[in-house]
């Protein structure tokens, strides 16, 4: 599913900038 993709896309952009 895109959607399921797209969501996963947002939490590691959301997680890159806690991790740096």
């Amino acid at each position: 599913m895109v959607i399921v993709r797209e969501l996963e896309v947002h939490c590691n952009f959301r997680t890159l900038p806690e991790s740096l």
